[in-house]
């Protein structure tokens, strides 16, 4: 069983585990981020600019979690596997994520890949 917490503002739900994140926005983006590689997580209101290493999902919404991962971490994506270091997330409910990504007790395995 997984817990789901806030939508991306793009269509899809973030799923959270004790494992790691799931990320899917829209047709392109499936993301797995392993608890491990999150640094920290914190709310953010600048608008983000790209990046060689910073994921932006942020559908038409606008940026208000920033994620930091620790250095290295590879993430796969549509068009192969790549270094992120950031994450840039327009969620329904911020707080609601950060508050989940603090805590520890997330039931569930981590999602099959599909």
């Amino acid at each position: 069983m997984h817990r789901t917490v806030p939508r991306l503002s793009a269509p899809g739900p973030i799923t959270l585990t004790n494992e790691g994140l799931h990320l899917r926005s829209g047709v392109l983006g499936d993301h797995w981020v392993p608890r491990s590689a999150i640094l920290a997580a914190e709310a953010t209101a600048v608008r983000p600019r790209r990046g060689r290493q910073r994921l932006r999902l942020t559908g038409v919404g606008r940026a208000n979690v920033l994620i930091r991962l620790r250095p290295g971490t590879r993430l796969g994506t549509p068009f192969g596997e790549r270094v992120v270091s950031e994450i840039v997330l327009g969620v329904d409910e911020p707080a609601r994520l950060l508050a989940a990504l603090r805590r520890t007790d997330t039931p569930g395995p981590p999602p099959q890949a599909g």
